[in-house]
């Protein structure tokens, strides 16, 4: 057996908030992944700083390729991330959910920080993961404001619902009423506030208030609705089709099912939570206004199953699909656009060809030609 030679380097990064677990494996042409060296480090400018020297002194061969594999942890994850990819480094961030499964196929049954790394390390190795693409300044502020925005509504609308309650308790407090509705008046004025922010940093940036244009087209949707949309996915940049964009906001359809027995079906919700949310309220706005193609589809899904949350899940995953291919085309929405009317104009060209050749009808050849022209 001749000698075997080194394909690639991983280095696995296990995040938490104040320390990184790293492991540094490689794969050789056997396919053999061995574990090179572990370590510990601060989650900090100066920890990168040493974990990069760490890196650099285990990596015997520069020409050999390394990646970086790290969980998508909150926000902890994203100063490392963004500093090697500043080193010209290759990072992936992969979902919890997905390293998890990785993990369970290697049988481990313990689990801790160490055996994390070396299993990130491990699926960084063998599988060709996508690439991490940072997001821009101006939309990771935007970000930054629409999460804040939500919380802040949130908190608004439980401090309405304590007001509402304590109207008909028996024995309201006039000192906690009171002091509920200043937090109250404040963040509303808070809310206000950033949607003027928010509509501040849209405007400052061509190409965020072109997409923002672009998507809120839609009737129903508007320029919150849109920034979210962008901001979330990074203006859809890293996703190649429909399918990625509808696993990642949480709507693709899982099916349990084993001989006779068929669970429900349902979608995942395993996806980003913020894009579910603000679609919800759009598409609540879509159904009331009878937009089409999305009204027809509610009222086909609702006659099918006759549970309406079903028609508006049905109808905020067709919304997230025609965001994406708006923003994709850079065209506006066009509620008259009908993609099979070119196939129904030819087929009908076709029937009124084959009627004039055959009967040598004037009327029929002069509809052809419209036909044809249009």
């Amino acid at each position: 057996m001749g000698k075997t030679e080194i394909l690639k380097y991983s280095v696995g990064i296990d995040v938490s908030k104040k320390t990184l677990q790293v492991c540094m494996s490689q794969i050789d042409t056997l396919q053999t992944v061995t574990v090179k060296s572990t370590g510990s480090f601060d989650n900090d400018l100066s920890g990168f700083k040493v974990l990069l020297s760490w890196i650099t002194k285990h990596r015997k061969n520069v020409l050999i390729p390394i990646s970086i594999t790290m969980e998508a942890t909150g926000i902890y994850h994203e100063s490392c991330a963004f500093f090697f990819h500043g080193k010209q480094m290759d990072v992936s961030v992969v979902l919890p959910n997905t390293s998890k499964k990785f993990m369970q196929s290697l049988n481990l049954k313990s689990k801790n920080d160490f055996i994390d790394s070396v299993g990130l390390a491990q699926m960084g190795a063998e599988r060709n993961l996508a690439k991490w693409t940072p997001i821009s300044p101006n939309v990771y502020q935007l970000r930054t404001l629409i999460r804040h925005r939500q919380t802040l509504t949130e908190n608004l609308t439980r401090i309405q619902n304590q007001l509402e309650g304590l109207r008909f308790s028996g024995y309201p407090s006039v000192d906690v009423t009171a002091s509920l509705t200043k937090i109250f008046e404040f963040l509303g004025d808070q809310c206000e506030a950033l949607n003027k922010t928010i509509e501040s940093v849209v405007k400052s940036d061509a190409v965020l208030f072109e997409q923002c244009q672009i998507l809120s087209s839609i009737k129903g949707v508007g320029i919150l609705t849109a920034a979210t949309v962008i901001a979330e996915t990074n203006g859809f940049l890293g996703f190649n089709n429909e399918r990625q964009v509808v696993s990642y906001a949480g709507y693709d359809v899982i099916e349990r099912q084993s001989g006779n027995k068929a669970a429900p079906t349902r979608i995942s919700k395993k996806g980003n939570h913020h894009i579910r949310r603000i679609l919800h309220m759009s598409s609540l706005s879509l159904i009331n206004n009878k937009v089409e193609p999305f009204h027809g589809l509610w009222t086909r899904v609702f006659e099918r199953t006759r549970i309406k949350m079903k028609a508006y899940v049905a109808v905020q995953r067709k919304l997230l699909t025609m965001l994406y291919t708006l923003a994709k085309k850079k065209e506006k929405f066009d509620p008259c656009f009908n993609p099979n009317w070119h196939t129904q104009k030819q087929e009908k060209a076709d029937v009124t060809l084959i009627k004039a050749v055959a009967g040598s009808s004037l009327s029929a050849l002069l509809e052809v030609t419209e036909l044809c022209a249009a």
